[in-house]
């Protein structure tokens, strides 16, 4: 006796994933291969092979209002697809698409909106000998204006499970986004598990529990703060009190991060090269690995690299990868791309001995200095970093770019101050060097 539902979290269908290469055709996929319909596409076979007794949306299959035409198609074939498998597909909205998903449910007569215009609303799940009682809210607008368990009344027990689905911000405290405390949940509702949208990072831990209470997660990851394993969660439940949920790692893009230590890279300028790109094939072989071998695995994986260590050779590094982070990747079974590499290593620089001088390598090194020791001049420093970040945020440019910093994150501020000096440092000493190397005029 059991009873299988696929629970799946935000789509967003009408975003394209982020960090795709532009070069995409030289690739040997397209970029609809790894769209959230992509994704969608594979959910809907999972379910139908895994024989699930319903699908359930937690919110956010769309991305935005513009984006419900380009919605209806996938999501039409979806629920087509799945109603003639005998399997009934209910949701509930978020705040992404509290008005797309109303009309694609009048438009879609078999796809059940749950808790429309923000009432609680519930249904039952009939399983294999079992039976689930399936609680649901909506969000009536673009806001929620509170917490939904305000309204929540407790269901009588029965013999089967009572599962809730929810889009809300889980110990949030913004009155737009329907904030409710965890512990309302587990205390104020008795039941036996709560699946959760609206976060696009899935709560592992909290959905192994027994009495799982979590985050789903993205379907599939958008961009490069969302890594790892996505897609949807299979929850099985044998009466009152058994429940147990497991994810189905599906989507079609997965992003990956790794840290690289440059600092055992040494030799002439090929052989530097050559290592450099050795570590950076090696590291995506490793996630090659890591993601292949699964019963459905990604079709890409980004590659996120974030090197680090101290080196001599960060200026011959650097001018590598602006000329060729594009052109690493690795075919196989899954194919891997870098999606970017982020230089966080540190030049082998004897900042004291340089500051000793007095031209302007050694007048930068003295800021570093004072930077690392703190006292008055650092902050001074700090102040003037600040006003010049706060510029460079408010200016068009960087708009969405550049974080504002608070007025207390001098540890942020220290650290930006510090990277774009010792860069401005690397440089003037290399412009001495080769200065000093060119012939006489």
């Amino acid at each position: 006796m059991a009873c299988r539902i696929l629970f799946i979290g935000d789509m967003h269908i009408g975003r394209r994933p982020g960090g795709l290469p532009a070069d995409m055709d030289e690739r040997p996929f397209r970029a609809a291969d790894l769209t959230p319909a992509a994704a969608l596409k594979r959910a809907v076979a999972e379910a139908i092979d895994k024989e699930v007794h319903a699908v359930v949306f937690a919110g956010d299959l769309v991305d935005s209002m513009d984006d419900r035409f380009e919605a209806f198609g996938p999501v039409e074939e979806a629920v087509t697809q799945l109603l003639e498998a005998r399997i009934p597909v209910y949701a509930v909205a978020g705040n992404h698409d509290s008005v797309a998903l109303s009309r694609l449910a009048d438009r879609i007569g078999a796809f059940h909106l749950l808790g429309a215009g923000g009432r609680w609303e519930s249904t039952v799940i009939e399983g294999d000998g079992t039976t689930v009682h399936l609680h649901g809210w909506s969000f009536p607008a673009k806001s929620a204006g509170g917490n939904p368990l305000d309204h929540f009344e407790r269901p009588r027990r029965g013999t089967g499970a009572s599962l809730g689905v929810l889009h809300c911000d889980l110990d949030g405290s913004d009155r737009r986004y329907a904030p409710v405390p965890r512990s309302a949940l587990a205390d104020g509702t008795d039941l036996d598990g709560w699946f959760l949208g609206h976060v696009h990072k899935p709560s592992f831990d909290a959905l192994a529990a027994d009495r799982p209470i979590g985050y789903l997660g993205s379907l599939s990851g958008l961009d490069a703060g969302e890594p790892g394993p996505h897609g949807p969660w299979l929850v099985e439940t044998e009466g009152a009190g058994a429940v147990k949920a497991t994810q189905i790692p599906l989507a079609p893009i997965r992003y990956e991060q790794e840290e690289l230590s440059v600092e055992n890279i040494s030799g002439d300028d090929e052989e530097l090269l050559d290592s450099l790109v050795d570590l950076l094939h090696g590291a995506l072989g490793a996630i090659q690995r890591r993601v292949g071998g699964v019963a459905c695995p990604p079709v890409a994986v980004a590659c996120r690299f974030t090197l680090t260590g101290r080196t001599a050779h960060r200026r011959a590094i650097r001018a590598f990868l602006a000329e060729n982070r594009r052109r690493i990747d690795r075919r196989g079974e899954v194919y891997c791309f870098v999606e970017k590499i982020i230089d966080r290593s540190e030049s082998i620089l004897d900042i004291d001995e340089i500051a000793r001088g007095f031209d302007l390598p050694a007048r930068l090194a003295k800021q570093i200095t004072a930077l690392d020791s703190g006292g008055a001049e650092c902050e001074e420093l700090l102040r003037e970093g600040a006003r010049a970040l706060d510029a460079a945020v408010g200016h068009r440019r960087w708009a969405g770019v550049i974080a504002p910093p608070d007025a207390g994150e001098t540890g942020r501020i220290r650290a930006i101050l510090r990277a774009a000096a010792i860069d401005a440092l690397e440089e003037l000493l290399a412009q001495r060097a080769d200065d000093s190397e060119a012939p006489p005029s």
